[in-house]
């Protein structure tokens, strides 16, 4: 493909003439791909596909130059793409072999059957994500609650395990709590990770407004009592 053709070697010239690009890190490429994976999946949420294509390219813009950074290092781009190449044809055998599955829980079960590390997520994932992907992994094995009452229960232990807790405790029952929250979205299927990026996305937007009304009122928020903020905050709220 000649556009990417190009780009690749507008990249490696960037490596090799940008004082700046000529210093990134691979540990830097990481940190990059992290920042423009939540930007990519922001863009899709709210729907935009101009962005989504512009944070697409950010991607791999960052994939190039990991890329290029790996090639000074005798590995090839080539072989980066074969492998990956090369692994999606195993993992699907009912597309590229001889074998059938039916649907998307079919094909992810043998998927776990095929993989050598058994029970295992990586734990470089953000940790609410880890926890959900370990969760889907347990109940795909049969290890689950039969409804979300069970889950809902749960919930109710830990919050008094915590509530009750001694102090070099609490993070550890802390930590069980959160784990089993995002444990309801295996049960509603909904990823925590994106839920808790929208809640936090709805929170950032409703305090933005509240420092508006404040402002408005020509007070400043230091100034004013919980009881004062509380009521604008319900107002915009309702407001939505």
């Amino acid at each position: 493909m000649k556009e990417f053709d190009d780009f690749l070697q507008v990249v490696r010239r960037l490596r090799k003439e940008c004082p700046w690009d000529r210093e990134r890190t691979l540990q830097d490429m990481g940190e990059y791909l992290v920042e423009e994976a939540y930007e990519f999946l922001s863009a899709v949420r709210e729907g935009k596909i101009e962005e989504v294509e512009e944070e697409l390219g950010d991607v791999l813009l960052i994939f190039l130059m990991a890329s290029v950074i790996l090639e000074e290092r005798g590995r090839r781009i080539e072989d980066i793409i074969r492998k990956v190449k090369e692994k999606m044809i195993e993992r699907h055998p009912h597309v590229f072999g001889e074998d059938v599955a039916r649907t998307g829980e079919e094909v992810l079960k043998k998927w776990e059957d095929r993989k050598k590390k058994g029970f295992y997520v990586e734990r470089s994932l953000p940790a609410l994500l880890r926890s959900w992907k370990l969760q889907e992994k347990a109940k795909r094995k049969g290890f689950d609650w039969e409804s979300v009452d069970g889950v809902y229960d749960k919930i109710k232990e830990e919050v008094e395990e915590l509530r009750h807790a001694q102090e070099d405790l609490r993070e550890e029952e802390f930590g069980d709590l959160l784990f089993v929250v995002s444990h309801l979205g295996n049960f509603f299927k909904i990823n925590p990770e994106v839920a808790l990026h929208r809640a936090c996305d709805k929170f950032q937007e409703r305090f933005r407004r509240l420092e508006e009304e404040v402002r408005r009122m020509g007070k400043k928020i230091e100034e004013m009592t919980l009881q004062e903020l509380d009521k604008i905050w319900e107002h915009i709220k309702e407001e939505k």
